[in-house]
């Protein structure tokens, strides 16, 4: 090779390092200095090819020669492949892994796993207490709720007590001005005695934890089931799960029997879903006489109504452990549309 030729191929060489490029077809100096300079250039080429693509996450990347360079970057690759690999295993769950063959890189690494160890075990210890205080809270429950019954009980003894009470003096006393003074007291008896079996239905409000549940299958529920023997119910076809208290079969079978007994005829009752992607609407129809607009807030407040007055006060309640929103949106006349809003934790789709 003449000198020029020479300059001309380590400027080349130069160049291709520096700024890449196609191999020229015109090469330096003899045809076997040519087929040398070209086998370099090559070299070069797949040298760039398989680090970048080593940069960009492929770590099968191959190089067809050995040698002085070609070797440490297979030592890299293979230390990358590694990595992965323990990275995958930390993943996993694995986190006694450590590097100790990259410098300061294993020093930050090693930290890290460290401290995600440390976290694992405060958040297993954290755990462990909130099941603890969950098998405290629930055996509170059940003794208040053991506690509630036998109160309960008692107290509808010593109602009982009032009403017959009254009930005799009634046939004794002629008195048209005790008489009715009578009656008071025993239609206040029999009020005291409706609202404590009422609230036998929700003493375990909120004490069992929240579940995924389907309406189409509350729907099954006999309860629910023999309330609309007389009525045509319309269920979606779409399949939606919602966490919520157990107690949603309550919700249903309320809305139910509030048709029933304030709709006016209610012969037709349907249930459909808006899916918001963000929420879920549960919307419940029927056919009856609706709610007036001046009520439409009204009837979910505590004591409002014809009977007890809690219904849809306690519909409100259960619904809101899980942050499920209720509120009547229907047209007077046209019977009654509770719009329910579920937010997108609380509802997935079948099978998701």
């Amino acid at each position: 090779m003449t000198d020029n030729s020479g300059h001309d191929a380590l400027t080349l060489i130069e160049e291709v390092i520096e700024k890449g490029g196609d191999i020229p077809e015109d090469l330096p100096g003899s045809p076997e200095d040519q087929e040398k300079l070209k086998r370099i250039l090559g070299k070069i080429h797949e040298m760039h090819s398989f680090v970048s693509r080593m940069s960009e996450g492929d770590l099968d990347a191959k190089l067809s020669f050995r040698g002085y360079i070609a070797g440490p970057l297979k030592a890299l690759q293979s230390s990358l492949r590694h990595l992965t690999w323990q990275a995958k295993m930390i993943a996993e769950g694995d986190l006694s892994q450590r590097v100790d063959f990259m410098g300061d890189f294993s020093l930050s690494f090693n930290r890290m796993v460290a401290n995600l160890a440390d976290n694992r075990d405060q958040l297993i210890s954290r755990k462990e207490e909130l099941e603890r205080s969950y098998v405290a809270l629930s055996q509170a429950n059940n003794k208040l709720n053991i506690l509630s019954s036998i109160t309960r009980h008692d107290i509808l003894n010593h109602v009982m007590v009032i009403v017959n009470y009254c009930f005799l003096l009634k046939e004794v006393i002629t008195d048209p001005k005790l008489k009715k003074q009578l009656e008071a007291i025993e239609f206040s008896g029999k009020e005291i005695q409706h609202l404590i079996e009422f609230t036998r239905s929700y003493q375990d409000l909120g004490v069992l934890e929240p579940m995924w549940q389907r309406i189409p299958v509350i729907f099954t529920n006999p309860t629910i089931s023999g309330l609309v023997k007389d009525i045509t119910v319309q269920l979606p076809d779409q399949c939606y799960e919602i966490f919520a208290d157990q107690m949603l079969v309550k919700v249903m079978y309320n809305l139910v029997e509030n048709s029933i007994r304030h709709g006016g005829g209610v012969n037709e009752i349907r249930i459909s879903y808006v899916d918001e992607q963000s929420l879920l609407r549960i919307i419940y129809e029927d056919n009856g006489s609706g709610i007036s607009a001046d009520e439409k807030e009204k009837v979910f407040k505590r004591g409002y109504g014809k009977n007890t007055g809690l219904g849809l006060f306690l519909i409100r309640e259960i619904l809101s452990i899980t942050d499920i929103t209720i509120k009547e949106t229907g047209t007077p006349g046209k019977g009654v549309r509770f719009e329910m809003t579920v937010p997108e934790k609380y509802f997935r789709r079948c099978g998701s």
